[in-house]
């Protein structure tokens, strides 16, 4: 799919803003086009009215283009941008090319039968939209979009079904600016409840609370943040919260946090169906792992893994087991295998653009909910891939 358009409207609200331009005719046009099939990624792009075509088995693209559509470095006469990105699974790309302030993202995803929706950020741009397209942008003045293409679908295997989400983002540079690369970089990973829900602790034996399993007391946490707001790189309110940060090129710049946070835990009178607050304490023991993965050049590959008991009130698990890869250049992907429960979230930091990008916004399943923490037999139609 293929989408061209005129930039004379581009040209006119540039002027407005009293940005000196260079001369161009009516008939610059500019479109990108991507594909990937055998392993292989073809990307065919029209900046401003010259055409370009790129054959790539694996890595990135990422160009800068004068006035003419011509390939160059001359900062002085960059005029136009064409990015792309290719997940480390092979399963997705995404492109966009850019002169002035428009833009145009396409997208081509292994899975041919599932729709897609485009954020910018964390805002929704488009949805229901097909695995292999494209979509036109206007930008503002000097905007810096972190623009990401997002697959989520069910599969059912020996009749259990399973959600699986694909993202893939590109960073979009602010018109007639260069996106400077990023100097350092931050991944977080978080797990939590959502906000005042009470959630039991089944087949409770907490001693250490003085209450046995016959007791009419039944042990519950409960859950601190607002689950109808995704994307809260910020907040602290977690069960466990891992973070990575670093400098691009430093070689012992990298640090990794992890830490399992204090939580209420109240309890619920089966008697009189009331909840009274216990006290606070952690949940889980710490077998997480927040590690990189290679030198520390442009680029770095981020492991985080958690397999965390919820300790000996009851045998739920936090399960997650992934990579977030990043590039000073914006672009970013996200892989992993995890257990449909708790809410959890994954977000990038770029100092480039100083904004967060979310990687990964999991939601309990509606049906199973905490079960699918339990990590017995169930866990199959609880597992996701990303």
């Amino acid at each position: 799919m293929k989408i061209a358009f005129k930039l004379a409207s581009a040209l006119a609200t540039l002027a407005l803003v009293g940005v000196a331009l260079p001369a161009q005719a009516e008939n610059k046009y500019l479109g990108v086009e991507v594909s990937l099939a055998n392993g292989k990624v073809t990307l065919n792009s029209i900046i401003a009215s010259a055409t370009h075509k790129y054959e790539v088995a694996s890595g990135d693209i990422q160009k800068d283009f004068d006035v003419n559509g011509s390939e160059t470095t001359d900062k002085g006469k960059i005029s136009g941008h064409l990015k792309m990105h290719r997940d480390s699974q092979n399963a997705s790309i995404v492109a966009v090319a850019q002169s002035g302030v428009n833009a145009v993202i396409a997208w081509d995803f292994a899975e041919t039968k599932v729709k897609v929706k485009v954020f910018n950020g964390a805002k929704l741009l488009a949805s229901d939209l097909p695995p292999h397209g494209s979509l036109s942008l206007s930008l503002q003045y000097k905007e810096v979009a972190s623009l990401t293409v997002v697959q989520s679908y069910v599969k059912s295997f020996s009749g259990v079904k399973a959600q699986f989400v694909a993202t893939n983002t590109v960073v979009a540079a602010g018109p007639l600016a260069t996106l400077p690369a990023a100097t350092t970089a931050k991944v977080r990973y978080q797990t939590f409840l959502a906000n005042n829900q009470f959630y039991p602790l089944v087949n409770a034996n907490c001693s250490s609370f003085g209450i046995a399993n016959s007791s009419p007391l039944k042990v519950h946490v409960r859950g601190q943040r607002d689950s109808t707001n995704p994307f809260s790189a910020d907040d602290t309110k977690n069960l466990t919260d891992m973070t990575a940060q670093w400098t691009f090129g430093s070689l012992n710049s990298f640090v990794g946090t992890k830490t399992n946070q204090s939580v209420p835990f109240y309890v619920l009178s089966t008697n009189f169906g009331i909840y009274a607050p216990l006290e606070n304490g952690t949940i889980g023991s710490s077998t997480q792992l927040v590690a990189n993965q290679g030198p520390i050049t442009n680029n770095v590959v981020v492991k985080l893994y958690q397999n965390e008991s919820l300790g000996a009130c009851t045998p739920y698990k936090l399960n997650l087991d992934g990579y977030a890869t990043v590039n000073s250049n914006g672009s970013m992907s996200f892989t992993a295998t995890y257990l449909n429960a708790p809410y959890q979230e994954v977000d990038v930091y770029m100092s480039s653009t100083g904004t967060w990008t979310p990687l990964l916004w999991s939601t309990p399943d509606s049906v199973l909910g905490l079960s699918c923490m339990l990590g017995t037999s169930i866990s199959t139609s609880c597992q996701k891939t990303q």
